[in-house]
């Protein structure tokens, strides 16, 4: 069974949106999977009003993305207690937090929650004002989930100003759902290219 070593380690990343967002996520450069060639991802099918098969659909794509950057394998588990990479939502505490991911310690389950108090779009085409983009945010989170510490650079997906924004009328300030050269970079720099 694959497992996330953190070495002593946790994980704790957060996105937050407020002037000047940023992420607080700590990750240490020695995280990483231990077994990429399985690495097992549970959605939650509860605690949102998303339906699950659209859900399925924006995760399921966020990994996809990272799997064809690095050689590191993704398989959906029906299982949660086998999964190495848990996505759910529920409520998430802070101010103006809007997902977190952690890593609680043995055996080093990584849980991204997205909180349930949001808006989040899941149609970047025709968002609803005032909400998130599921799939930018998702794909943010799992870098982190893989052990990818943040780049310091506003236009990666991995930057440490993470400027989530909210949809309004016309605009998309946070439309995120490609890797940079610098994002597949780190990626292949932690678990070698494509395989």
């Amino acid at each position: 069974m694959s497992y996330l070593v953190f070495l002593g380690f946790f994980l704790l990343a957060s996105i937050i949106t407020s002037s000047g967002q940023t992420c607080n996520a700590v990750i240490p450069a020695t995280a990483r999977v231990r077994d990429v060639r399985r690495v097992k991802f549970y959605l939650d099918p509860s605690g949102t009003t998303i339906p699950f098969y659209i859900r399925k659909r924006i995760f399921t794509k966020a990994f996809d993305t990272w799997e064809r950057a690095a050689c590191v394998k993704f398989a959906i588990t029906s299982v949660k207690k086998g999964a190495d990479i848990v996505l759910q939502f529920s409520s998430v505490t802070g101010a103006n937090v809007v997902a977190t991911a952690t890593a609680p310690g043995p055996p080093f389950q990584v849980t991204l929650i997205f909180d349930i108090g949001e808006t989040w779009s899941t149609t970047p085409h025709s968002p609803p004002t005032g909400s998130l983009d599921l799939h930018s945010v998702a794909l943010h989170l799992i870098g982190h989930g893989i052990g990818l510490e943040h780049i310091i650079n506003p236009a990666v997906v991995m930057t440490n100003t993470i400027l989530v924004g909210r949809f309004s009328t016309g605009t998309s300030p946070f439309i995120k759902t490609t890797l940079t050269t610098e994002d597949i970079a780190a990626a292949v720099a932690k678990y070698g290219p494509a395989c």
